[in-house]
């Protein structure tokens, strides 16, 4: 072995034990927790199985809901046909939303906005509607 090979392999070494030596510092700088994870915040997850029986007023209030969830910082994560992986599909169609915390799904829920169109949702559909708190 050449002296210029055991320079670079000994400056490999040497490279990866600081960076090793430097990594939790570096972690805790970069979050700001001890141990340098940063727990990840419990979200609250809705999800709608349902069955459309009335196209045109299920479209109604499918047009209304993303105004409902942007007041309370909702999203949808996933909506539309399931395809079934094992057994059958719970329902034709799935939707599942996303929340900052199962205080601001509730308070969607609630809402008198979200009220006035679910009234329209129970006409033009069957649902089954629950929670799933998550990381």
């Amino acid at each position: 072995m050449t002296i210029n090979q055991i320079s670079r392999r000994l400056f490999g070494i040497l490279t990866l034990a600081i960076g090793a030596a430097m990594a939790p510092h570096i972690a805790v700088a970069q979050s700001g927790e001890q141990g340098g994870f940063r727990p990840q915040k419990m979200r609250s997850i809705v999800v709608n199985e349902l069955t459309v029986t009335d196209p045109v007023k299920y479209k109604i209030y499918q047009d209304q809901v993303p105004a409902t969830l942007a007041l309370f910082g909702g999203q949808y994560v996933s909506r539309g046909t399931p395809e079934p992986i094992i057994g059958e599909a719970p329902s034709p169609r799935v939707v599942v939303l996303e929340f900052p915390s199962r205080e601001k799904a509730l308070a969607w829920f609630h809402s008198p906005e979200f009220q006035r169109i679910l009234a329209i949702r129970n006409e033009a559909s069957i649902s089954r509607v629950y929670f799933l708190e998550g990381q």
